[in-house]
């Protein structure tokens, strides 16, 4: 899936929602450009996340910013597996509440080890189209989160919003 939406300072960001269907724990990066309406390039950009397991959806953020009137984004996706770190995510369970400006995320560890650098990306649509962005960190001050701690954090859009999809990505080292 891919959505994209202009901020009110006229920066434009795409975004592309990547599933890994291989077997194997891979890390995925997506060079993007982006052309005005007569199919010139106007702005390129890279994004990349890591370790994503098998079957685990990503979001991958590219900023264009003070880039406006984008009519169209051309994408490559490029994937090679992951030798130094494991996804975590099967290990992490998440609740969402929705406040009056925005949303509550309380992220668990259900697992037996820490997990590093857990992440949250949370997108916010207004009538199916998105309208907001925000990621935030679920980590003590090791940039963990233990085996049997939650951690909560509130992103606010500030902007009208209707819905919300959640991602959230965790690794643990191989090596």
């Amino acid at each position: 899936e891919q959505y994209s939406y202009e901020n009110s300072i006229g920066s434009t960001y795409f975004v592309l929602v990547v599933r890994n269907n291989s077997d194997k724990t891979v890390s995925i990066r997506a060079n993007t450009v982006a052309k005005d309406g007569n199919g010139n390039i106007v702005g390129a950009a890279d994004g990349s996340e890591e370790p994503v397991g098998a079957g685990q959806e990503v979001c991958l953020l590219h900023g264009f910013f003070d880039i406006s009137d984008i009519a169209d984004f051309e994408y490559t996706l490029y994937a090679s597996e992951c030798r130094y770190s494991d996804s975590a995510v099967q290990d992490l369970s998440y609740t969402q509440n929705m406040t009056e400006n925005g949303a509550v995320f309380q992220v668990t560890n259900n697992g037996r080890e820490p997990v590093e650098f857990v992440e949250g990306r949370a997108l916010f649509f207004s009538g199916g189209r998105l309208v907001y962005s925000d990621s935030t960190y679920f980590t003590d001050d090791d940039s963990e989160l233990k085996s049997g701690n939650t951690i909560s954090k509130q992103l606010e859009p500030y902007v009208d919003f209707d819905s919300v999809q959640f991602y959230l990505t965790g690794r643990r080292q191989t090596w």
